[in-house]
């Protein structure tokens, strides 16, 4: 029995690779899925062998059954051990830092925008982190064994649409835009995601290391988001005004009229007298509305003066609905139907809340408006997000001044 351990080794070990490199095609990237299945396929033949060392050695059915009963425990170790991993991959791998003393101050204010931004593809250590992030609000509840199937959907998700999110792209041309209208004040315009803490942590960071003492957060939401809430208090526990460094916040935009107006202008000119409008908010789950309010008031706030101004401008008032793209109720599917029924043969689904393209816009609203099955002679399209439309960056601009000029929250 003794000369024969390192088989059983080698039956353990190779079931043990198979089953973690299950749980690596569910998640690696697309180009590392062969890498993860060649290293399955190897860890499968390695347990195969074995496994006819093991039957031919002893002869015995018992044995067999063991070593069957050995490899699928084997393969579901490595399985469960390669899952039980996955949140750790989206760990943050160090915190931000700032020297003790900071250099000259270039004497013009850093401006970081904020958005939620995406990944460009796919990409495991950020969905790592949204799925932490949403079991850490209790919103989520994966066992070791679904946990990887997550990974694989938002993959999918991904690829639907190519492999990529323009967000990123998007927000660098807004960034890009609010620099040349800011141009006057000197400031110097970055851009960070709203969708992680650490993002809009570190650029301030990174702002305040090259010596700025005025740095100014832009904040490109109608409703601020639980992350950007998040962040605020990481930054107020850097105590930046030990060294002299003032954090403002524009604040959200739900009461920024001149984009409001600028998106009711696009419905209208792409309206007509049977059409019907889907005004789409992001909505959140029961439990995250119950701790933070404010999202929800805030958006149904710009939702609601959006779809006065569109009455106002001649829509009939069941001719605009509001919709929910997650979580809440209605949501795009019923509302597009509804509208149909009541006659509508045209139906714009405006993202009206969402800055920049992403996932979102580009599949799942897609994807909901498909599944209310329209009549053949009814038409529904999806209009685009705000991205650097003149009335943004002016919107921009405005509350950047503002807060520049001390008119803005201080952390």
């Amino acid at each position: 029995m003794n000369q024969f351990a390192p088989i059983w080794v080698s039956l353990l070990v190779g079931a043990t690779i198979a089953g973690a490199a299950v749980v690596g095609v569910l998640v690696v990237r697309r180009e590392m899925e062969f890498v993860a299945a060649a290293l399955g396929i190897a860890g499968f033949i390695i347990a195969a062998f074995a496994f006819a060392e093991i039957f031919q050695e002893y002869q015995r059915p018992d044995a067999a059954l063991w070593a069957l009963a050995f490899t699928i425990a084997a393969a579901g170790g490595g399985y469960a051990l390669a899952s039980t991993l996955l949140y750790r991959y989206g760990l943050r791998s160090r915190p931000p830092s700032i020297p003790e003393t900071l250099p000259e101050d270039p004497g013009a204010p850093a401006v970081v925008l904020v958005a939620n931004v995406e990944s460009k593809s796919y990409d495991p250590r950020e969905t790592a982190r949204m799925l932490q992030s949403l079991a850490d609000e209790g919103l989520l509840e994966a066992s070791i064994g679904v946990l990887p199937f997550l990974f694989f959907g938002q993959k999918a998700r991904y690829r639907v649409i190519a492999d990529y999110s323009p967000s990123a792209t998007e927000l660098s041309a807004v960034a890009d835009r609010l620099s040349e209208a800011v141009g006057e004040s000197g400031a110097r315009v970055s851009w960070a995601s709203g969708a992680g803490v650490e993002g809009i942590a570190d650029a301030v960071a990174t702002a305040a290391s090259r010596g700025h003492r005025r740095i100014v957060i832009a904040e490109l939401f109608v409703a601020e988001p639980a992350q950007m809430r998040a962040a605020r208090a990481e930054i107020a526990e850097m105590r930046l005004e030990r060294l002299g460094v003032e954090v403002r916040f524009t604040g959200a935009m739900s009461d920024a009229e001149g984009v409001i107006a600028m998106l009711a202008e696009r419905v209208v000119h792409a309206a007509n007298d049977e059409t019907g409008v889907v005004l789409v908010g992001h909505g959140q789950p029961e439990e995250r509305a119950r701790a933070h309010p404010s999202f929800d008031k805030e958006e149904n706030v710009f939702l609601n003066r959006l779809r006065m101004v569109l009455v106002d401008k001649g829509l009939a008032e069941d001719a605009v609905r509001l919709a929910w793209a997650e979580w809440g109720e209605p949501d795009v599917t019923s509302t597009v139907r509804h509208l149909a029924s009541l006659g509508y043969r045209r139906i714009l689904v405006a993202p009206a809340v969402y800055p920049l393209d992403g996932v979102t816009t580009k599949l799942d609203l897609e994807i909901s408006v498909r599944q209310a099955r329209l009549p053949d002679d009814t038409v529904a399209t999806t209009l685009p997000p705000w991205r650097d439309d003149p009335a943004v960056i002016d919107e921009l601009r405005s509350r950047v001044i503002a807060a520049v000029r001390d008119g803005a929250e201080i952390v």
